[in-house]
């Protein structure tokens, strides 16, 4: 049918690696958040099997601690003396603050069950996060022989820019089906089935082969949009 096309495009490592250095920061910070919620539980799971007055009676106790290390904070006069005082300080405030909430038996019980959960899910987005990197990694790892591999063999029939009517930066996204860039330029009917044309702009810059797409004209709007994989 007229007006139908795809854009199958030769690969460039450079449009890829932004998203990798993102996607392997996303994988560090799920990481870290799943080792958090682990020594939550962790703690959780020691006040589970405690009893109420024990519960209390290591509160107590840890507020002691605290007000004994906030006391030699005062008294130091050194730079080691002050650091080490303030790292007490720190470590009997988490203590703290992990028996916090914990007023019964029967609540650290029911805390150590949403600890667990919150473990599973933090592990879940963990494993989720490293599946988007590998996807990412292999996509980039896959551009650095597209030339090689290249089906854009012909010369460029057709520069698609700014200056020629590209009208948004082409979007990059990725499904079950792989990665692919989406669209946008003003009504073009020079881009059609088998069409060899280069798109230069900010975050793509290639050679492809039209695949798929639409051309649309509604009295208002002139735009051809597509998918580029």
């Amino acid at each position: 049918m007229r007006g139908k096309y795809c854009v199958v495009y030769d690969t460039s490592a450079s449009d890829l690696q932004k998203i990798v250095r993102t996607r392997r920061t996303a994988v560090r910070s799920a990481h870290n958040h799943y080792l958090t919620k682990l020594k939550q539980q962790g703690t959780a799971a020691k006040y589970r099997s405690s009893t109420t007055a024990t519960i209390s009676k290591d509160r107590e106790l840890y507020k002691k601690n605290l007000t004994a290390a906030q006391g030699r904070l005062a008294k130091a006069k050194t730079k080691s003396g002050k650091a080490a005082a303030q790292k007490s300080i720190k470590h009997w405030q988490q203590r703290i603050s992990d028996v916090g909430s914990l007023k019964s038996h029967k609540n650290a019980v029911e805390s150590y069950a949403k600890r667990t959960k919150e473990v599973k899910d933090a592990k879940d987005d963990w494993i989720n996060a490293k599946k988007l990197l590998t996807k990412a990694e292999r996509a980039l790892k896959k551009a650095g022989g597209a030339k090689k591999n290249s089906t854009a063999t012909k010369p460029a029939e057709f520069l698609l820019s700014n200056e020629t009517g590209l009208t948004d930066e082409p979007a990059y996204s990725e499904d079950d089906d792989g990665e692919s860039w989406s669209f946008s330029c003003l009504l073009q009917h020079r881009i059609t089935t088998d069409a060899v044309i280069k798109v230069k702009s900010r975050n793509l810059n290639r050679t492809m082969v039209v695949d798929n797409g639409e051309h649309a004209y509604d009295g208002s709007s002139f735009l051809t949009t597509g998918v580029l994989k």
